[in-house]
């Protein structure tokens, strides 16, 4: 009676821990928007990463801040990897800051 009892309840947890496994998770809704940052690039530049990935802007070219739900969320390093204990300062830019990258 024991081990009948012992199996079924194993075999209960085994059930409930399939579908625990099986049920899909949702993720919440994720909206990008773009906000101009009030920078215009007065001059060309290029910058191209170890793998060949890079990013060329034009003189003219406008700015933007990339958005995720509201909150700014860009990198300025492509190769930089965030670890969950990196921390992220959020800044602007002054004139001096446009002055340097323009």
């Amino acid at each position: 009676m024991k081990r009948k009892l012992k199996q079924g309840l194993i075999g209960i947890a085994i059930t409930l821990m399939m579908v625990m496994l099986l049920t899909p998770t949702q993720a919440q809704t994720i909206k990008i928007t773009f906000e101009d940052t009030g920078v215009i690039a007065t001059g060309t530049a290029t910058s191209e990463n170890s793998q060949g990935n890079g990013m060329r802007w034009v003189a003219g070219s406008d700015w933007v801040y990339i958005k995720v739900n509201g909150e700014i969320a860009f990198c300025i390093e492509p190769e930089f990897l965030l670890k969950p204990e990196s921390t992220y300062t959020e800044s602007s830019f002054n004139h001096a800051d446009r002055e340097t990258f323009s």
